[in-house]
């Protein structure tokens, strides 16, 4: 992650905090090695849940399922149909289309093809597009 990441990633988070948004990070790494990485930017502490692959420790079956995903939520007390996912891959628009959260993809990340092919509800070309993919999750019918 570059510094400009970094200041991008921060500029959303505070956005969200702002906006009393409770936030976390779900993702099928090591959930060490999750915390790990954003320890070292900083970060770790602005989450008020990261949960990542425990290695057999849980019965939450990772990305695409959407149990991981749900998790966070009840952990959180956010109903999906509250929540916006951020993601930069297939797996994150399943899992989010299967939770029944709104889909954000984020282009750059763990994708083959254009992004618009996963089926996301809203696509950023980086997280500077964040307040517009909240407009549209705002605006959704």
């Amino acid at each position: 992650m570059r510094w400009s990441d970094t200041a991008c990633v921060v500029q959303c988070l505070d956005s969200l905090a702002a906006a009393d948004c409770a936030v976390a990070v779900v993702t099928n790494k090591i959930q060490s090695g999750a915390t790990t990485v954003l320890d070292h930017f900083g970060l770790a502490e602005r989450f008020a849940l990261i949960l990542g692959d425990q290695v057999g420790l849980t019965d939450l079956a990772p990305k695409p399922e959407p149990d991981m995903l749900l998790h966070a939520l009840s952990h959180l007390g956010v109903r999906p149909a509250d929540a916006v996912m951020v993601g930069d891959s297939g797996a994150d628009m399943d899992s989010a289309r299967a939770a029944g959260v709104f889909s954000v993809a984020v282009r750059g990340g763990y994708c083959n093809g254009p992004i618009e092919d996963l089926g996301p509800d809203v696509v950023i070309d980086s997280l500077l597009g964040f307040d517009d993919a909240v407009e549209a999750w705002r605006q959704r019918g």
